[in-house]
């Protein structure tokens, strides 16, 4: 399209830059089809061609056929659509509505074609016999397609007896095929022929793609010895002789022939295979192969050959049809999955549809092995939707996961982590363990579903909710709606939709738990008859949101900007009022006089001014101001009601969880949570919610106190994962909703060691620093709040209260230093000492507007609005004062060098840039002073390296246009000094959107970008290598680290530190100083 319609492929950028979901088939025909057409003006009409629908390799593909009934039509006009397909019954009803032109076989253009091509195969074959060859055809290309080159090969003369040669129909064709295999066999092995002919159908029926021959031989009960070496010979030269052998597999030539051997479209024939019986041969053929791979020393041992690849991409497929439990470890065998990603970038396999299966008959090694599959496949959909820059294959991101322990759902009783860093390390492959993802890993799983048990690549419609006793979760999935009980997740039925409501944007109990609503109040679904109900059979069909109150006599519904009430019994309107403003969501107080709205918030944070508070019989607007409250009201023996953002609100994950209270006129109390939190409940005597935040932690949260009671981390998925949905059952369990359609009952257990909590909800982490061994982090928080980390595990060792607010912080051989505000303290340093900071020193007084940088004992500090700054520098553990040169430059930011003995000014907006050096013990003079040679640039980063007379400095740059330009290029470029010479130049691989850049050594630099790290080399701009290192939210502007010596990376954000070892990284880096 971009290559031969004008204009496309700038329509298709466009549309690709914007925001959009892609979280369905339907997503990507608009947003790569069907919109960049729109944009284009009206033309002359162009015609797009579907050929062979009916040959299309996907297992579900009422999926393409209903993307063509619902989408295609809205292309525009002048796009003319051509589709071909055998008459399949299935293709007929999808596209009936359509009004397709059925070129019946009996049609006169298409008898036509076959004429000239048949006069063009046979130009010397009178018209008569090409007359008698059509009609034999039966409308059959295929048939014609073989007859033809069956007559060529017979040299029969111009006027041969077609009747002597070729079968009547395709099917006809087949059965003579097949009777000469068999006749062959019978003379051939006439002891055995009945055996070897079946099983040969059997296993072609099932193979459903070219088999290999070894694969096959050893499907019929033939051994690969010598001694059966000339039968096996003569039985493939047989079986030749009527299927082609290409790249030594025996392939059907169309896929009509393995409808006939499975009378899938045909009448019955002699030869129709038994599609379980050859099933059960092909599983048995796969299953030995695995053996084989199994007994390997390494896995790094294995060379591809046809059957193994065929053993790959298709036995698991088999293992599912012949279902045998026993033989289900294979699913969750590393080796052969490390394979089939390798050489075919998928599992190839689909789990989800076998969960509740193994569930039932599997031991829960084999079950909770499928789930870390499931866990994946849905992992490797999600980022073949992304756009990205990283090259990474998908089977480096399987073994990496299971490396670091995620998807060890029964914690360590699979195994997989040790094989998983088995074949990275003997492969020498670059992977990243995540240090201290076990701590506070104290829960058990101890139930278990994939909702959605009919799966489809793409859903557009799902929704879930708990019932308000607690014993029931329901969910929807396209049409279906699946009941489970809890706390153990077994279904107690599922049910089929009568009718497609849209999108799924509610889904609700009734107050006695015993009806479901959905996007409609029509109708409802009882429990207990487990069928659809009427309800308001008049209401509104498409409903945005509605909530029952508390007795389940009311209820309100909201369409967009209109609120209705309505009374259940009578199923009459109390009242109902237009709004100026959509509103997402609505619900009944506990004492039913009010309705607490809020407003549809689109892409950004929560804000608490979108929540409406209503008076339920007037629906008039209650003014925020007059009650909320700030005081310290709330008490540990009432109930408390509470609403929260799902977890579909973009952004409100960066801001501090905070829950405010408001007194309704009724005299009781609602709580309104800023972030997606569980209902109120009691733990420890005190009232709480329970939130996630990054890596996946829960954290228990005293909203009465305001302050975190317990942290839980779910360390056996990836930190990336998000949670849909949270709520305390019982005294001690927790269910989670996750995004992969997965749903999990916790048992939280409280954990015996208080002192490896890690600070996973400090609010703002205001700087880091390294201790000069590389043995500890330092990290100070907004809250005067100073941790001591260890490097090697990420334990908090000791925690320090600061007097006053950090803002800077830098560690020296004796002593760690901190920049408070109005004053700089220091701590005496022992890394032999248990607790390794001694009491607080005072060292001086200081005043300043910001820090600009504090780094190899050099502090330079802005001291006010105009810019004008300070520098002060350690000598003999004493901060002192520098001259410095007179100058006007106005830095906004600052680099220094590693002996701490010159920096690096730069200011945006200019673009300018100066060089100080030490002149003498507290002196400081220009060196040199530039502009960038690109000053419309934007500098993202840059640092300052070497020693005297021989510094330079490494720029990473882009060019920034507009946010919804994400392609712009980022740069790389080195300037030398005192020359101000820029000596290289680059453009990289990746998109401006980056999170940081972290020195490694003068010619190697580190961009964290997304979820990935990638090695830079300075000197030539390429990319050594990419790693994911997982989604860390708030890293940007902090500081982060990077240890050659003990391959460690440290990234430092805004809410914690993570601790990454970097394995078989020397290899790559043979530059790296070792530290």
């Amino acid at each position: 399209m971009c290559g031969n319609v004008d204009g496309f492929c700038d329509k298709l950028t466009d549309v690709i830059r914007r925001e959009h979901s892609r979280e369905s088939l339907s997503d990507a025909f608009r947003i790569l089809l069907n919109d960049p057409l729109h944009a284009l003006d009206r033309r002359e009409p162009m015609l797009i061609v579907v050929d062979a629908l009916d040959e299309s390799k996907t297992d579900v593909k009422s999926e393409f056929l209903e993307l063509i009934t619902d989408e295609f039509p809205e292309l525009p006009e002048w796009i003319k659509i051509l589709i071909t397909s055998r008459p399949e019954l299935q293709v007929r009803k999808k596209l009936q509505h359509l009004n397709p032109v059925e070129i019946l076989p009996d049609d006169y253009h298409h008898k036509l074609d076959l004429e000239h091509f048949i006069h063009h195969c046979l130009p010397n074959m009178n018209q008569g016999n090409v007359s008698s060859l059509i009609s034999k055809c039966e409308g059959s290309f295929l048939y014609a397609y073989y007859s033809v080159n069956a007559l060529k090969k017979m040299d029969l003369g111009i006027e041969p007896n077609l009747s002597d040669y070729v079968p009547k129909g395709i099917s006809g064709f087949y059965e003579k095929q097949f009777g000469r295999l068999k006749t062959g066999l019978q003379r051939s092995i006439p002891d055995t022929w009945s055996s070897v002919f079946k099983s040969f159908l059997n296993v072609v029926a099932a193979s459903r793609e070219p088999l290999p021959m070894k694969l096959l031989v050893s499907c019929m009960g033939f051994s690969l010895s010598s001694e059966e070496y000339v039968m096996r010979e003569t039985i493939i030269g047989i079986m030749s002789e009527i299927l082609p052998l290409y790249d030594d597999c025996l392939t059907v030539y169309h896929k009509s022939l393995w409808d006939w051997l499975t009378l899938d479209g045909y009448e019955e024939h002699a030869f129709v295979g038994d599609v379980a019986n050859g099933t059960k041969r092909l599983w048995r053929a796969c299953s030995n192969i695995y053996r084989g791979i199994d007994s390997l020393s390494s896995v790094l041992d294995f060379l591809i050959s046809p059957e193994k690849k065929y053993a790959l991409k298709n036995g698991g497929k088999y293992l599912l049809d012949v279902g045998v439990a026993e033989d289900f470890h294979w699913l969750v065998n590393v080796r052969l999955n490390f394979l089939k990603l390798k050489f075919f970038d998928s599992l190839n396999v689909r789990i989800s549809g076998i969960l509740k299966f193994c569930y039932v008959k599997c031991p829960d090694y084999h079950y909770w092995g499928n789930i870390h599959l499931h866990f994946f496949s849905q992992i490797m959909k999600k980022r073949r939707m992304e756009i990205t820059e990283n090259n990474r294959e998908i089977y480096y991101i399987y073994l990496q996961s299971l490396a670091n322990g995620y998807f060890d759902f029964v914690q360590r009783a699979i195994h997989c982590k040790n094989e998983a860093r088995d074949i990275l390390d003997k492969s020498n492959e670059i992977w990243v363990e995540e240090i201290g993802n076990d701590y506070n890993s104290n829960f058990k799983i101890i139930s278990h579903t994939v909702m959605g048990c009919v799966q489809v690549p793409f859903k557009r419609y799902d929704a879930k909710a708990l019932s308000p006793d607690n014993k029931l979760l329901a969910y929807i999935n396209e049409r279906t709606v699946e009941v489970f009980e809890l706390p153990s997740l077994i279904m107690v039925f599922d049910l089929e939709i009568s009718e497609l409501r849209g999108p799924s944007r509610f889904l609700i109990f009734s107050p006695d738990s015993l009806y479901i609503l959905w996007n409609s109040v029509r109708s409802c679904i009882s429990i207990r008859e487990q069928k659809e109900v009427p309800l308001i059979p008049h209401g509104p069909l498409d409903v945005h949101c509605c909530s029952f109150s508390s007795c389940g006599t009311k209820l309100v519904t909201c369409e967009k900007n209109l609120i209705k009430v309505w009374d259940v019994r009578k199923r009459s309107i109390l009242v109902q009022v237009r709004t100026e403003i959509d509103v997402e969501y609505c619900m009944f107080s506990n004492c039913n006089s009010c309705i607490l709205a809020r407003s549809v918030m689109q892409i950004r944070a929560f804000d608490f001014n979108d929540i409406a508070i209503l008076e339920s019989t007037t629906l008039e607007r209650i003014d925020l101001d007059k009650i909320s409250c700030a005081d310290t009201c709330l008490t540990n023996q009432d109930y408390y009601q509470i609403i929260s953002p799902s977890y579909r609100v973009l952004f409100s994950y960066y801001a501090k969880f905070e829950i405010r209270h408001f007194h309704l006129p009724s005299g009781r109390i609602a709580l309104i949570a800023n972030q997606h939190c569980s209902k109120p409940f009691t733990w420890k005597d005190k009232k709480c919610v329970i939130f996630f935040i990054s890596g996946l932690w829960a954290l228990v949260y005293d909203f009465i106190n305001n302050e975190v009671v317990q942290f839980f981390h779910i360390n056996c998925l990836p930190n990336n994962t998000s949670v849909d949905y949270i709520s305390k059952l019982g005294e001690m369990n927790l269910f989670v909703c996750l995004s992969h359609d997965q749903v999990f009952v916790l048992s939280l257990e409280t954990p015996t060691e208080t002192s490896v909590v890690r600070s996973v909800y400090t609010p703002d982490i205001r700087c880091y620093a390294l201790s000069p061994e590389n043995l500890y982090v330092a990290c100070c928080d907004k809250n005067r709040s100073l941790e001591i980390k260890s490097v090697d595990n990420g334990k908090t060792l000791q925690t320090v209260e600061l007097k006053q607010p950090p803002e800077a912080c830098w560690w020296s051989e004796l002593y760690l230093w901190v920049v408070c505000k109005g004053v700089v303290v220091k701590y005496p340093y022992n890394p032999t000492q248990t607790n390794v900071l001694g009491d607080e020193l005072e060292d001086c007084d200081i005043n300043f507007q910001s820090v600009l940088k504090f780094a190899e004992g050099v502090l330079v500090i802005q001291l006010s609005d105009n810019e004008e700054i300070s520098l002060l520098k350690i000598c003999n553990q004493m901060l002192y004062p520098q001259q410095i040169p007179k100058s006007n430059f106005n830095a906004t930011s600052i680099a220094v060098s590693s002996d701490g003995c010159a920096i690096l000014l730069y200011h945006k907006s200019s673009s300018d840039y100066q060089l100080w050096e030490i002149a003498s013990e507290n002196r400081w003079e220009l060196r040199s002073t530039g502009r960038l040679k690109y000053p419309e640039d934007h500098v993202a980063w840059f640092c300052l390296t070497g020693t005297e007379n021989s510094r330079s400095s490494i720029w990473v740059t882009y060019t920034f246009t507009s946010w919804q330009d994400p392609n712009e290029p980022l740069c790389i470029s080195s300037i030398d000094f005192p020359s101000c010479k820029q000596v290289s130049w680059h453009e990289l691989p990746l998109q401006h959107m980056i999170t940081g850049v972290i020195y490694v050594d003068s010619n190697i630099v580190i961009i964290y970008k997304n979820r990935w790290i990638y090695f830079v080399n300075v000197s030539d701009g390429k990319i050594i290598t990419s790693l994911d290192v997982g989604l860390i939210p708030g890293l940007r502007n902090v500081s982060s680290f990077y240890i050659a010596s003990r391959s460690m990376l440290l990234l430092g954000g805004e809410r914690d530190i993570i601790f990454f070892k970097i394995h078989n990284i020397e290899s790559s880096l043979p530059s790296v100083t070792k530290e």
